[in-house]
């Protein structure tokens, strides 16, 4: 037997909007969901970000900040002393 859920005489092309608005309200939700949900991880954005400073850096040849750029090079007693040579022979 056959579930009724409306009247006999309920027109049927207010079933079918009923239907379509059901559906859209559900991909309507569907959506919101979606675009309220942050999705990306931590580390795409970490890498999207070196990317551009690279980009910055690199290819349009930002120059470095005056207060990091004059800063002296500074090492801890645990660091290598190859390094320290290194840096003090580029100096």
């Amino acid at each position: 037997m056959r579930d009724v859920y409306f009247d006999t005489d309920f027109p049927q092309s207010y079933v079918m909007w009923l239907f379509f608005a059901t559906i859209g309200s559900i991909l309507f939700i569907m959506s919101l969901v979606r675009d309220n949900t942050e999705d990306i991880p931590e580390a795409v954005t970490t890498q999207l970000e070196r990317q551009a400073y690279l980009r910055r850096k690199i290819i349009e040849l930002t120059p470095d900040d005056e207060k990091v750029a004059s800063k002296p090079v500074t090492f801890s007693k645990r660091e290598h002393k190859e390094t320290r040579k290194l840096v003090q022979q580029s100096n």
